[in-house]
């Protein structure tokens, strides 16, 4: 298996990308519970290649050169289809995701953001392993969707050389193997069998990553439960204050004084907004010229998150997130997806204790005890208050 962020030497690949299960959470009861995305990884000068032989194989074993899951795992002759096919040169990665586990107020009860989500996903985790990819994937919802999410892929992606092409393509016969694959791991995942982890098995050398989610951050039980809500609390306002910190001095003169008053009025009432008129005004009144909102949100508040400072909106106004409920909020009003941030402030906090030699646990009791001293110490500093 190739570990994430190590390099292959598979360079340019061809990416066939299918999934199974659907995308609704709003039952992930039973055969609703998981959702599986698998990308089978081709060399691309091996793709073409790839795909003939493929097709002969599946010709071998069923009437024509489609074949789906459902039809496969009925086949008696499964077992000899796959130790076949563990001859041909590919490799595959399989995302795993568990929708009983997932917010069912972060984003992904949309299906279209579900989709970007989890594709973008499965997409960032393998950027660091090739250098030039391509993409066959499976349909999804529509054409529109289709530009949208390649847009999307490539906006968000580290290197925009790193896609060279992206396809669409309706009831592709290469693309069934991802399908066949992204199946068994789904029902091995809900009915774990001798027969089907003998499936499994034969296929398990050609594994290149496999990834659950979510991890154990992102749960409903720790949302629900009260003790958790504030360690969550301590932990987004332990990252805020530090990417302050960190970032403060890379910042233009006008994102400094915007991200002042959101640090004041965070420490002073944090449940409180600034409506984007008052902060307009405070730059027109302090920088003497002209602002208006588009410049807040599009020169201003994205230079801010940039630097890994998110600012949080609502009907209400904009504010620095102090709690969970500041994430949701920002969602309900811009449908931003809360769970990039969440995992990402995770991780930090994670990090950061792992460098002190404690616990995310102590980490946090510490940094409760200490923060308001440390923001009124920034601010004081940098605005001689």
């Amino acid at each position: 298996m190739v570990g994430e962020g190590k390099k292959s030497d598979l360079n340019d690949v061809m990416l066939y990308i299918d999934e199974s299960g659907n995308t609704s959470i709003k039952n992930t009861e039973g055969e609703n519970r998981f959702y599986i995305i698998v990308l089978i990884v081709v060399k691309q000068e091996y793709s073409k290649t790839f795909e003939k032989k493929y097709l002969e194989l599946v010709k071998k074993y069923n009437k024509n050169t489609f074949l789906k899951y459902g039809k496969f795992i009925k086949m008696h002759s499964n077992e000899d289809f796959l130790n076949d096919l563990i001859k041909l040169n590919f490799s595959y990665i399989t995302i795993s995701v568990d929708k009983s586990r997932l917010f069912k107020d972060g984003g992904f009860e949309y299906r279209k953001s579900f989709y970007k989500y989890f594709h973008k996903l499965a997409l960032k985790k393998i950027e660091n392993i090739f250098d030039r990819i391509s993409i066959k994937s499976d349909t999804y919802i529509d054409d529109d969707f289709h530009e949208s999410f390649v847009e999307y892929v490539k906006r968000n992606s580290s290197d925009e050389s790193l896609f060279k092409s992206i396809k669409f393509l309706n009831r592709d016969e290469v693309i069934q193997l991802s399908d066949i694959i992204a199946g068994l791991f789904r029902n091995i995942k809900l009915n774990s069998s001798p027969d089907l982890d003998s499936l499994k098995n034969i296929i398990a050398n050609r594994e290149l990553l496999f990834i659950n989610f979510p991890n154990g951050f992102l749960t409903e039980d720790r949302i629900d439960n009260d003790s958790n809500e504030t360690y969550n609390n301590n932990e987004i306002y332990l990252y805020t204050l530090k990417m302050i910190q960190k970032n403060f001095d890379s910042l233009s003169d006008d994102a400094k004084l915007v991200l002042f008053y959101l640090i004041a009025e965070l420490e002073s009432t944090p449940n409180k907004y600034i409506s984007s008129n008052e902060l307009i005004r405070i730059i027109q009144d302090n920088h003497d010229k002209l602002f208006d909102r588009n410049q807040l949100k599009m020169i201003v508040f994205k230079e801010l998150r940039r630097n890994n400072i998110d600012v949080c909106g609502s009907s209400k106004g904009y504010k620095l997130p102090f709690s969970l409920n500041d994430y949701k909020a920002d969602f309900l009003l811009n449908r931003n997806n809360a769970i990039p941030a969440l995992i990402k402030i995770n991780n930090y906090s994670s990090r950061l204790a792992s460098n002190l030699g404690i616990t995310r646990e102590e980490l946090l009791e510490k940094f409760s005890k200490e923060n308001d001293l440390e923001l009124l110490k920034l601010i004081s500093e940098k605005y001689g208050r």
